[in-house]
């Protein structure tokens, strides 16, 4: 299959009367063998025989990638999904009855569910969604764009929560028997984030469950 690519043919060597049998086994001999192994290992790297072997590789890597990517498409949904029920929940019924109950009933059991809710089941639901659509982001290149935006939609989510819910969380578990005049106030700033919350996660979870069954036009390598 070589028979085309022969070596040039390199011009008689004669410098200074020196014969060719001292220059092969001097420098220019040395020279000579580097330029002949070179030549034929750039012969050897374009052959069809190295062409079939790296692009049986490279599709197996990218075979590879097929259960990271559906792993992610149905993780990162669902991990949303479990979310945004939860704020709802909340917002409806939760809040609503609560929108019922006199002070000295309302905030004990407001402080009840807050400190139960406080267990590393939550915690680990609460922040899951952050590290699915990370990974969605990372292995799904063709939905990248989908998945960030819907990670930037729960950042906001997480960060509402910090700035707004667990300060008015904390403010009614040091309320003992004063109850403040403005607990009503307080209350209802707290359903209105839960309520944008369970907005804006709804609306990351329906981004994220488009980018997982969304047809790409991509093929499976075969």
């Amino acid at each position: 299959m070589f028979d085309d690519l022969a070596p040039p043919q390199l011009p008689a060597l004669t410098t200074h009367g020196c014969s060719l049998d001292k220059i092969r086994t001097g420098t220019y001999g040395i020279n000579i063998r580097t330029y002949l192994y070179g030549y034929w290992m750039e012969i050897f790297m374009s052959s069809s025989f190295l062409h079939e072997i790296t692009t049986k590789h490279f599709s197996a890597l990218a075979s590879a990638r097929e259960p990271a990517i559906f792993a992610s498409r149905i993780a990162a949904p669902l991990s949303l999904g479990i979310m945004a029920g939860f704020f709802f929940a909340f917002s409806n019924p939760v809040m609503m009855a609560f929108q019922q109950l006199d002070a000295d009933v309302f905030i004990p059991a407001f402080n009840g569910i807050n400190i139960s809710v406080r267990n590393g089941l939550f915690f680990i639901a609460f922040f899951l969604p952050l590290a699915m659509l990370s990974s969605a982001a990372l292995v799904d290149r063709s939905n990248r764009l989908l998945w960030v935006v819907a990670l930037i939609i729960y950042t906001v989510v997480v960060i509402q929560t910090r700035m707004v819910n667990v300060p008015i969380n904390e403010f009614f578990k040091t309320v003992s028997t004063e109850i403040p005049q403005d607990w009503q106030e307080l209350r209802n700033r707290w359903a209105l984030s839960n309520t944008i919350r369970a907005l804006l996660t709804t609306i990351a979870f329906a981004i994220a469950l488009f980018s997982a069954t969304r047809n790409t036009g991509r093929h499976k390598p075969s």
